[in-house]
């Protein structure tokens, strides 16, 4: 099976806690990452809840939460067809700051080509997302 994996870490002067709360908060997701023209949860920010993101372009997908560490990090997935797409959130805290660490996986077939397309906006989203947490 074809895979395709890739990870931005930014560090910046904000509180993990508020990253963590940026992130549990769903629907406001499209208030700093772009690419992203709405996003639900369809329940609570635990495993195995399910809800639906729209990203720029595109029609509605639905995702999953497949891991969840409160305070520290998170994992979606959206399936469509015979790919997977994986998000991986992570944040710490470091000295001055936090660590926030976002990878993302694809797998299944064009991996290769889909995974570039979709991660393209990976750091400025990362960076709008430290942005708002101040």
């Amino acid at each position: 099976m074809e895979r395709w994996s890739t990870e931005h870490e930014h560090v910046a002067a904000v509180e993990p806690a508020a990253i963590w709360q940026l992130w549990q908060d769903v629907a406001s997701w499209p208030a700093w990452d772009a690419s992203i023209v709405s996003a639900r949860l369809d329940g609570p920010f635990a495993v195995g809840t399910q809800g639906v993101i729209e990203p720029e372009g595109q029609g509605e997908l639905p995702f999953h939460l497949t891991a969840v560490e409160p305070g520290r990090g998170f994992t979606d997935e959206t399936g469509f067809g015979p790919v997977a797409l994986r998000f991986s959130h992570r944040v710490e805290a470091v000295d001055g700051g936090a660590r926030i660490v976002v990878g993302v996986e694809v797998e299944g077939p064009g991996a290769a080509e889909i995974g570039p397309m979709v991660a393209s906006d990976l750091p400025d989203s990362v960076a709008a997302l430290a942005a708002a947490a101040v």
